[in-house]
């Protein structure tokens, strides 16, 4: 017996078999590097959001420096601001050069670098 995730890629598999164009392969790894690249982008901005506003919870903890906003305004805060920028990262145009690129090395290319 099969669990839903091996079924769903065994169907999807039969799908690119029937079709059998080489333009549907090249076009899906086209498809895989420009939803990393995107993915990427959006964890990099929400890192540097949100460690900007690790700050003042920190300040608060070592120095006892009021808090401006609690936990629940800044969050939804958070919502309000965060929300559009992200989904416009997510939906960024492909770079030119995506498919002069190499493959994807699982173990240099990370979603976090030191970059």
């Amino acid at each position: 017996m099969l669990n839903g995730s091996s079924e769903s890629s065994r169907q999807e598999t039969d799908l690119v078999l029937l079709d059998n164009d080489l333009n549907t392969l090249v076009g899906a790894i086209e498809e895989g590097r420009y939803l990393w690249e995107n993915i990427k982008k959006c964890l990099a901005y929400c890192l540097v959001v949100n460690a900007t506003q690790l700050v003042p919870f920190l300040l608060y903890i070592t120095f006892q420096i009021p808090l401006s906003l609690g936990p629940i305004t800044l969050l939804l805060l958070d919502l309000i601001t965060q929300l559009l920028p992200t989904i416009s990262l997510a939906y960024e145009r492909p770079e030119s050069d995506i498919m002069t690129r190499g493959p994807i090395d699982k173990f240099r290319d990370t979603l976090v670098n030191g970059r």
